[in-house]
């Protein structure tokens, strides 16, 4: 018996191990002998012959759980005293990749300043596998998916081997905040996968300066507002509007009265940008009036823009400038802002409309929803602010209705982001007031789920066990909500089924589950569709084709062409003779049917020889009639993994006249009578 062995951790039950020999030199009741192996171990001992015991499996092997084994075995007779022996068993629990890699984390979040540097290193995704070397190496692929229409792998790569994430463009807060992408971790032959959802999140920098809406200045000219000589304490002059498409701090605005011909006469408030005068205007202020304001914001570096404007008594130097402060003192300031503006705004308004209407379509009634005339939208000559992005939205001054200007893809504008809304201002001058207007996108069905590659093929040994398991590429809807993946089918179901798991984040993956063997001789090539299908309606589908090669296994013996040839030879014929050619197939494929022939022992050792590759019968002898008249030769054909099957040649020696008649030798013998 070997000390070691080795034995798969996918080994079927009652699979033998070893066989020990026990032999005992008494008799009766002293030669009488039970063997035991200690219990909670996978495997126990099973009498075959009156002097052998089968070690042999009795419940499942798992080599992440226990590598190896120390079995002792314990014999002992039944004398008086009882007499006993053990021996031990060193046996390791060889590796097959049944787990699959798993991330540290069920998804991952990461942040990139914008304005990076290319080649930027972001962060590492990692993941494990419970296997042993080669099934335990775990690789990394970015798996294809689009950002607003643009592949992810030019946004970012990861590492085959380190699973480091790198950023391949410098990004743009204002063009992009998030987006999402998945990576696969993959090992083993065939190979056992699994995927994380990575989100990237951009972070702002002040690298906007802000934009003055009000008072709008052309081609450099000074900007001109009258200020009555009877003006009262608090007279609004004008009110400075000013934006800034950074966000957070970096969008925070506060003005402030910089340089002012007489600082006694007018001031400027500090969230709201208005003009006011803190006394009565008389006859004795200078005639012009020039203000510097400065409107600064909380970011760093600092930014600039001027806004210039005049009238016969005033002019106005809007310079924007940055002021860094600290990051505590912001925070607590930005409630007490946001609350101080918000009170400022005359009126908000919300609407709700499904992506892709037709250009010119009705969004609503914004004059009527907002309680004002056609005629104050004329005269304020109301008009809409959206920053630096695209116009979506049109507003018709001459009938107080918001309509839709330009197509609007909601899958291009928020991604998977819910809910999706465009948010700008209403405007108006005569006097200042302005509104937030928010337009919520509502998805539609118009896009069905897709898959990443229009063919996937995977390779499976035909000894694969039931219940093995192939992770299948999932499926992409940039549809949302009821609108989204829903389901999946796979068709034909003969050998596998569909398995949805469902993780902790919330998304799901989807998995083949091997339910019924494969039978390479029967089905090498298996095609499958797999049909991921969305929940809206009308439902809308996408489809992937499943190419499964299988693998061969040694399954197959060869088998002779038929159980016994019948052949003749001349005697005395010439070595090299051809007598006949042994023929046999074996169904399995590459070395597992490569068929090799041999004559088993025979009493016909040097007269005749079998080509092991042809099955080619030759006379390597001479061969004698009178001799012997009869040859049976027993031929064994075998493949490459050990199986073999046996034929028979039978030749009948053909007589020649090779030897001459022989003489007899008569004597006569003549008498004479004489009478």
């Amino acid at each position: 018996m070997s000390k070691s062995n080795v034995i798969s951790e996918d080994a079927e039950l009652n699979t033998v191990v070893t066989m020990i020999n026990i032999e005992d030199m008494d008799s009766g009741e002293n030669g009488n002998v039970k063997c035991l192996v200690k219990e909670n171990i996978p495997f126990t001992l099973k009498k075959s012959t009156n002097n052998f015991h089968n070690l042999v499996t009795d419940s499942d092997l798992d080599r992440e759980t226990a590598s190896e084994y120390n079995i002792t075995v314990t014999c002992s007779d039944e004398g008086v005293p009882s007499l006993s022996s053990s021996v031990t068993l060193t046996l390791q629990i060889s590796d097959v990749n049944d787990n699959a890699p798993v991330f540290d984390s069920s998804s991952y979040e990461a942040y990139i300043v914008e304005n990076n540097t290319p080649g930027l290193s972001v962060f590492t995704v990692r993941a494990r596998d419970a296997d042993w070397n080669q099934n335990a190496r775990v690789s990394y692929i970015l798996q294809d998916s689009s950002v607003n229409g643009v592949p992810v792998s030019s946004y970012v790569s990861v590492s085959a081997e380190s699973g480091v994430i790198h950023a391949v463009r410098s990004f743009d807060y204002e063009q992009i905040k998030e987006f999402h992408f998945r990576v696969r971790a993959q090992e083993g032959s065939p190979p056992v996968s699994s995927n994380v959802t990575v989100k990237i999140l951009i972070q702002d920098q002040n690298d906007n300066p802000p934009q003055v809406l009000y008072p709008v200045q052309t081609g450099g000219s000074l900007m001109a507002e009258m200020v009555p000589r009877s003006a009262d304490v608090g007279y609004l002059l004008t009110k400075v509007v000013a934006v800034d498409v950074d966000s957070g701090q970096n969008a925070w605005l506060s003005y402030k009265l910089q340089k002012a011909t007489d600082r006694a006469l007018f001031e400027v408030g500090l969230q709201n940008g208005e003009i006011r005068t803190i006394r009565q205007v008389t006859d004795k202020d200078a005639v012009k009036q020039r203000l510097s304001v400065i409107v600064e914001d909380n970011g760093h570096p600092s930014r600039s823009a001027t806004d210039k404007e005049y009238n016969d008594n005033l002019t106005f130097y809007l310079v924007l400038a940055l002021a860094v402060v600290s990051f505590l003192f912001i925070t607590c300031l930005v409630v007490i802002i946001s609350v101080k503006i918000y009170s400022r705004v005359h009126g908000q308004v919300s609407y709700s409309i499904p992506e892709e209407m037709t250009k010119g379509a009705l969004i609503g009634n914004i004059a009527q929803d907002l309680g004002l005339t056609v005629e104050r939208l004329k005269s304020g000559k109301a008009r809409i602010y959206t920053g630096n992005t695209e116009e979506y939205i049109e507003l018709k001054r001459e009938r107080g209705v918001l309509l839709y200007k330009n197509r609007i893809d909601r899958e291009s504008l928020c991604g998977p982001k819910m809910p999706c809304a465009l948010h700008f201002q209403m405007i108006m001058e005569n006097p200042m007031e302005y509104y937030t207007v928010t337009v919520e996108i509502t998805d539609i069905n118009d896009n069905p789920p897709t898959f990443e590659r229009a063919e996937m093929k995977y390779e499976i040994s035909e000894s694969a066990l039931t219940g093995a398991r192939v992770v299948l590429e999932k499926a992409i809807d940039d549809d949302v909500g009821v609108n989204g993946l829903n389901s999946y089918a796979l068709k034909p179901t003969d050998n596998f089924v569909l398995k949805t798991i469902s993780r902790g984040d919330g998304t799901k993956h989807v998995e083949m589950v091997l339910q019924k063997p494969l039978d390479r001789e029967k089905n090498e090539h298996i095609s499958l569709i797999l049909t991921a299908l969305d929940g809206g309606e009308p439902q809308l589908s996408g489809t992937m084709q499943i190419i499964i090669t299988v693998l061969d296994a040694n399954d197959n013996p060869p088998v002779c062409s038929k159980p016994e040839y019948k052949a003749s030879v001349t005697e005395n014929a010439p070595v090299g003779t051809v007598i006949t050619t042994v023929r046999a197939t074996d169904i399995d494929k590459g070395n597992n049917g490569i068929v090799t022939y041999m004559i088993s022992k025979s009493g016909a050792a040097g007269l005749f020889t079998i080509d092991a590759n042809t099955g080619v019968l030759t006379l390597t002898g001479n061969v004698d009639y009178e001799k012997k008249r009869l040859y049976e030769l027993d031929v064994q054909v075998s493949d490459q993994g050990g199986l073999s099957d046996a034929c028979k040649v039978i030749m009948d020696v053909t007589d020649t006249n090779d030897n001459p008649r022989p003489l007899t030798s008569c004597r006569t013998q003549t008498q004479y009578l004489k009478t």
